[in-house]
C-alpha cells in the first residue's frame, strides 16, 4: 500500500482518538447509572474502529520491521542447554529430543558456531537427515512403514562445517562418506570431532536407525579411536525410541523445556530495546509475556512470531489493558493464533490422519484420558472415530510421539505445549465445542470421584486411591476451565470450595486413612501450576487467595475428622 494511504489511515486514527478522548471524558464525568446507553455503545464501536485502524497501519510496515528485527528477535534462555553441551564432561552421545518448533535446529547451529569459533583443535559438522525415499507424509510412515533397511534406501545428506561450507556429502552408512569425515577429522592439529545430526525422526524405522548407527556412528568410533575425541548429538522429534536394546543405554537425553514467562519477558524486552529503541515497563512486560505464554503454550517458534508481530505493532503497551484496543483483545488474539498457532499445529499434525488429528485436538481439553474416556467422547459425538478406542490411542502414540502408549492407566500428553496450543486454538476459534468438551470433562471426573457413571448409574466399585485424587483434581480443573469461555456467575472461589469439599468428603482408602489422601490431594493441587494460572487469569489474585485458604483448611483437618460437605460450616 503506498505511503499516502498510510498517511490517510494515520490521520483518520488521530481524528478517531480525539473523539474517543472527548467521549471518555463525558462518561467519566457521570456515575455509571447516569451514563447514556448510546454513549457506552458508541465507545465500544469507536474502540473497535481504533483497533481495526491500528492493525491496518501496523500491517503496512510489518515485513520491513520483521526484516530489521530478524537478527535481534531471538530467545536467550537456551544458554543452560548450550552450557551442558559445551562442558568437557558432556557424554559422548547426546539425544536432543523435542517436538517441532522448540528450537532444536537453532540450538544445534549455535552450538556448532561456538565450537568452531572457540576450539582451534576441534571440528564440528552439522548434517540434517533427509526424509527417506518413498515415505512422504502418509498415515503409515511414522508407524514403522516405508523406508528400507539397506544402504540403497538410505538418503544422501551433506555435512556443513565452519562458515556454512559443505565439507562432505554422501549416503548415511556409506563407507566412502565415513572415510571423507575421517579425513577431515584426522587433519593436522585436530584433537576433537563433534557431529550433529538433525531431524532424526526421518529415520522412521528401527532398521533404518540401526543401519545408521552401525554404518556411520560405530564406524566412525572405530576408525577415530585414539586419533581424535568423537562426540555426537542426535536431534529430532523422536530419537531414542527408534533404537533398540543395547544402543539406548549409551544415549544421554537432553530435554528442551518450554519457554516460561521469564524467558518471554527477556525476549520481548530485547526486541523492543534493540529493534524499537525503547524499554518497556515491567508491569506491561509481564502482562504481555503472560498472555503470550497462554496463547502459545510456551512453543518457541510461535512465541518468536508473536514477538515479531508485536514489534511490528510498535509494542502498543501504553494502552489500558482492559481496553478493547489493547494488544490482546479477542480480535488480536484470534489473528495471532491464525498467523502463528495454526501453522505450528498443522506442522505437528501433518503425519496424522484427519480423524485422529480431530480427536487429538478434542483430547487437548483433557490432561489425562484413557480408552474409556475416548469411548464416552465418541458416544457423545465429541470425537469422530469408527474403530476401537484403543486403536485410536495406538495411532496417536505411534504417529505423533506426543501421547504415552495405551498401556498407561491414564495416557498423558508427553508434550504439554502441543496440548496447550491445541486447546488455545479451540478456545479462540471454536468456543462452543471447547465449552461442551470441558463441561463434559468436569461432569465425568466429578461423577467418578462420587462413584457415579456418566449416565448417573452407580459404579460397581470406587476407584483406587490415587485415581480418586487424580479424578478430584481434574474435576476441579475442568470446572474452573469452563469459566474461560463461560464466565462464572457468583463467587468463583466459593463455588470451587464447595466442589472441593464435596469431592474430598468422598475419599475412601483401600489402605490407610482418608486423611492421607487429603494430604496427597492438597500437595498435588497446590503444585498444579496450570490450575492456579487459570484461576489467576479468570478470577485474579483475590480469587487465588480466597480459594487457597479453603484448600489449606481441608489440609489442616484432624486425621479422624471427615472433610465438611458443601453447606456446612
Amino acid at each position: 500500500m503506498p505511503g499516502g494511504d498510510r498517511s490517510a489511515l494515520e490521520t483518520e486514527l488521530a481524528e478517531l482518538r480525539v473523539t474517543i478522548t472527548a467521549l471518555r471524558q463525558k462518561l467519566a464525568a457521570a456515575p455509571r447509572s447516569e451514563q447514556s446507553v448510546s454513549d457506552r455503545a458508541d465507545m465500544i464501536r469507536l474502540r473497535e474502529a481504533e483497533s481495526a485502524l491500528l492493525l491496518q497501519i501496523s500491517a503496512l510496515d510489518r515485513v520491513e520491521v520483521q526484516e530489521r528485527l530478524a537478527p535481534t528477535v531471538r530467545f536467550i534462555n537456551r544458554e543452560h542447554e548450550l552450557e551442558q553441551l559445551m562442558r568437557p564432561t558432556c557424554p559422548q552421545y547426546v539425544v536432543l529430543e523435542a517436538p517441532a518448533g522448540y528450537g532444536k535446529t537453532f540450538l544445534l547451529r549455535e552450538y556448532q558456531r561456538r565450537l568452531n569459533t572457540t576450539q582451534d583443535s576441534g571440528l564440528c559438522l552439522l548434517a540434517s537427515v533427509p526424509l527417506l525415499p518413498g515415505t512422504g507424509t502418509g498415515a503409515g510412515d511414522a508407524d514403522g512403514g516405508g523406508g528400507g533397511d539397506g544402504a540403497e534406501d538410505m538418503p544422501e545428506t551433506h555435512f556443513v562445517g565452519p562458515n556454512d561450507i559443505i565439507v562432505s556429502r554422501g549416503r548415511l552408512g556409506d563407507p566412502k562418506l565415513v572415510g571423507d569425515i575421517v579425513a577431515h577429522a584426522a587433519g593436522p592439529g585436530r584433537t576433537a570431532l563433534t557431529l550433529l545430526f538433525d531431524a532424526m525422526e526421518q529415520l522412521v524405522t528401527a532398521e533404518n536407525a540401526q543401519f545408521f548407527w552401525d554404518g556411520t556412528v560405530l564406524a566412525l568410533e572405530r576408525r577415530l579411536a585414539e586419533v581424535v575425541e568423537l562426540r555426537v548429538v542426535f536431534s529430532g522429534r523422536k530419537v531414542q525410541s527408534t533404537w533398540q536394546g543395547s544402543v539406548r543405554h549409551r544415549l544421554h537425553r537432553l530435554v528442551l523445556e518450554p519457554f516460561d514467562t521469564r524467558a518471554v519477558m527477556e525476549s520481548v524486552q530485547s526486541a523492543s530495546r534493540d529493534g524499537m529503541g525503547r524499554v518497556l515497563r515491567n508491569e506491561h512486560l509481564h502482562h504481555m509475556a503472560t498472555k503470550i505464554v497462554q496463547l502459545s503454550g510456551g512453543h518457541p517458534k510461535v512465541i518468536s512470531g508473536i514477538v515479531a508481530d508485536f514489534a511490528a505493532y510498535g509494542f502498543a503497551l501504553d494502552l489500558d489493558p482492559r481496553s478493547d484496543t489493547y494488544a490482546f483483545s479477542p480480535r488480536a488474539a484470534a489473528e495471532l493464533a491464525e498467523s502463528h498457532v495454526a501453522p505450528a499445529l498443522d506442522e505437528i499434525y501433518s503425519r496424522v490422519p484427519d480423524e485422529a488429528a480431530f480427536a487429538m485436538r478434542s483430547l487437548s481439553v483433557f490432561r489425562g484420558f484413557n480408552a474409556n474416556v475416548i469411548s464416552m467422547l465418541i458416544r457423545e459425538n465429541l470425537i469422530r472415530w469408527d474403530g476401537a478406542p484403543v486403536e485410536l490411542l495406538g495411532i496417536l502414540s505411534r504417529q505423533t510421539w506426543l501421547i504415552s502408549p495405551p498401556s498407561g492407566a491414564y495416557p498423558m500428553y508427553r508434550d504439554a505445549i502441543v496440548r496447550l496450543l491445541s486447546a488455545s486454538m479451540m478456545r479462540l476459534t471454536e468456543p462452543e465445542r471447547y465449552l461442551r468438551l470441558t463441561q463434559y470433562a468436569a461432569r465425568l471426573f466429578r461423577g467418578w470421584v462420587l462413584g457415579v457413571g456418566p449416565e448417573g448409574q452407580e459404579l460397581p466399585q470406587k476407584p483406587m486411591d490415587q485415581l480418586q485424587i487424580f479424578f478430584a483434581v481434574e474435576a476441579l480443573y475442568h470446572r474452573l476451565d469452563t469459566c474461560r469461555v463461560s464466565p462464572e456467575e457468583g463467587d468463583l472461589p466459593t463455588a470451587l470450595a464447595g466442589l472441593t469439599r464435596e469431592l474430598v468428603a468422598q475419599f475412601r482408602c483401600t489402605f490407610g486413612e482418608p486423611a492421607e489422601l487429603r494430604a496427597q490431594f492438597h500437595e498435588i493441587l497446590q503444585n498444579d501450576r496450570e490450575f492456579w494460572a487459570i484461576l489467576t487469569e479468570v478470577g485474579g489474585d483475590a480469587a487465588v487467595d480466597a480459594y487457597a485458604r479453603h484448600v489449606q483448611a481441608i489440609r489442616s483437618l484432624p486425621a479422624d475428622e471427615p472433610a465438611p460437605r458443601e453447606g456446612t460450616d
